[in-house]
């Protein structure tokens, strides 16, 4: 199931945020380095939301649970 979140999400980042595939792994910093928005995130938490139904509380919304894929699905595995 992780493997199969990190490939989807992975896949949303490169459709919807437009990243390069090239700039995305499971460890690379997306918000703290600049590559994605404020915007991004609520449309990556949005995606997330929609396919895994855990519902992403405000006070979440940090850099330790939402800077890269891996602590992404780490999250969703926690709360899911």
């Amino acid at each position: 199931m992780a493997n199969d979140l990190a490939s989807e999400l992975t896949g949303y980042i490169v459709q919807h945020c437009g990243l390069s595939a090239s700039r995305i792994n499971d460890e690379a910093l997306l918000f703290s380095t600049g590559a994605l928005d404020s915007f991004s995130l609520i449309d990556i938490v949005t995606f997330l939301e929609q396919r895994t139904g855990v519902k992403v509380r405000p006070r979440d919304l940090e850099l330790g649970n939402f800077d890269s894929v891996s602590r992404m699905v780490a999250y969703v595995a926690r709360h899911g």
